[in-house]
């Protein structure tokens, strides 16, 4: 019997020096039906000639290997132009200068959802990787046997960590809940929260308590920038405002009254950060704006708990 199809979406932007660690531990994963969706968001280095370069080694593995060429559009355009092309049962969107640890990686990813329909998500753990030194620092989870998660990524709480590539989806389940095949696109991202929360909602993930993933940390990385401009900040939560409310929207199996609950409670925390943002840059009058916000936000709250 063949087994279930692995697609892995992988956005990549000036990556010709890093993407081979990704390509090679895909290619010596022992798992045997897997498609790759590359797409070069704009490159301007040779990330596309190395792509180009490991046709042949995919045709070798018998992996379906799709290399698509796009204008610069940003990660998360990047990863919604992907999802037109996934054929898979099961869906991985790793970065491109991260890479899988073990060859068992996929393998153990696919048994657990094979295995086990009450899951819509598997997780693996993580490390981080100095790019320098190459040295690996595992990454703490809390309540690693926890299977309930929407809360915890609403929230971010429990240390909640969502690093691209260490999660495996089911296809159907997001796109029962993505109904149109799109996410929300901004130049920041955002397409973890956007394609985790619309699995997570009522449903359970399973954790693999190995750290079998690698993030390569290092400057510049197309899905972790930084943000020390005040006005870079600002712009950067009303956008998270807007990806998470777009988010909760498109989850078809959310009754309105709970969208709006969750929209309210959106809101209110971000004002919130908005004004401790504000606070650390020594901007009084944008304080006290934001905190009349919060509160505005949290008597909607009330209203709406009390119909």
């Amino acid at each position: 019997m063949k087994k279930p199809l692995v697609s892995i979406i992988i956005p990549c932007y000036n990556v010709e020096f890093l993407i081979f660690r990704l390509l090679d531990s895909i290619l010596l994963q022992n798992y045997s039906n897997v498609e790759v969706i590359a797409i070069d968001d704009g490159s301007t280095d040779h990330t596309s000639q190395v792509l180009q370069s490991y046709v042949d080694k995919f045709k070798d593995k018998k992996y379906d290997f799709h290399i698509y060429e796009q204008i610069n559009q940003g990660l998360s355009t990047t990863i919604n132009n992907g999802l037109k092309y996934v054929r898979g049962e099961y869906l991985l969107w790793p970065d491109a200068d991260d890479w899988f640890d073990d060859d068992t990686t996929i393998t153990s990813m696919v048994y657990v959802l094979n295995n086990h329909p009450e899951y819509s998500c598997v997780r693996v753990m993580a490390n981080y990787v100095d790019e320098i030194t190459m040295t690996k620092t595992p990454i703490a989870i809390q309540n690693k046997s926890k299977e309930d998660l929407f809360e915890d990524f609403y929230y971010w709480n429990n240390n909640i960590w969502a690093p691209a590539g260490s999660h495996m989806i089911r296809t159907a389940k997001l796109f029962s809940e993505l109904t149109d095949r799109s996410i929300f696109t901004n130049k920041d991202g955002g397409q973890n929260y956007q394609l985790l929360l619309p699995v997570l909602y009522k449903n359970r993930c399973y954790t693999i308590q190995k750290h079998i993933y690698n993030i390569l940390v290092r400057n510049g990385s197309h899905s972790r920038g930084a943000y020390a401009n005040y006005s870079h900040q600002i712009k950067r939560w009303y956008d998270s405002v807007e990806l998470i409310i777009h988010t909760i929207n498109n989850i078809s199996s959310m009754d309105n009254q709970t969208k709006i609950w969750y929209s309210a409670m959106t809101h209110q925390r971000y004002y919130l950060i908005m004004a401790n943002t504000a606070k650390r840059h020594h901007k009084p009058i944008e304080y006290f704006r934001f905190i009349i916000k919060y509160f505005f936000a949290k008597i909607k709250i009330l209203i709406n708990c009390s119909l």
